[in-house]
């Protein structure tokens, strides 16, 4: 984030100065700044926005389940753990995968650590397994 608000601003910086040195009329020169104040205050607004929202990307191979969430489009939205990171990712709604996750669901309220397993289908889908299996890595000091 902090590298973004950098290169931001002497994005802006390197486009004033270069408004101020051209043949520009003046009033051109004054609506340079703030159209570029503008699209900053937008663009960072529309970051915020998209920052917490669940990735559409596959799963992982193995993580640690934390919570689920079906939603009324059709979709699942997955939190897991893995060894690097936590994230939300959606997932198309099948019968097999809301199963599988409530069953992960129904281990975690029992106390038990539990493991998603995805495994890549022929057509390019994604089937998950969840077992009670305890996964043997750290994450944020805490042996899951």
């Amino acid at each position: 984030m902090t590298n973004l608000v950098v290169i931001v601003t002497i994005f802006g910086l390197f486009a004033c100065y270069l408004a101020y040195i051209s043949r520009l009329r003046a009033s051109a020169k004054l609506l340079i700044l703030p159209t570029f104040m503008i699209a900053v205050v937008v663009g960072y607004m529309y970051f915020l926005e998209e920052i917490g929202k669940p990735a559409s990307i596959p799963l992982p191979e193995e993580a640690a389940y934390v919570a689920h969430r079906i939603t009324n489009e059709d979709t699942i939205i997955v939190w897991l753990m893995t060894e690097e990171d936590e994230r939300l990712y959606v997932i198309p709604y099948t019968r097999e995968a809301a199963k599988e996750l409530e069953d992960a669901r129904e281990g975690s309220q029992e106390g038990k650590s539990q493991s998603i397993t995805a495994e890549e289908g022929q057509n390019g889908e994604q089937s998950i397994k969840s077992d009670g299996e305890i996964i043997g890595f750290e994450y944020r000091g805490i042996t899951k």
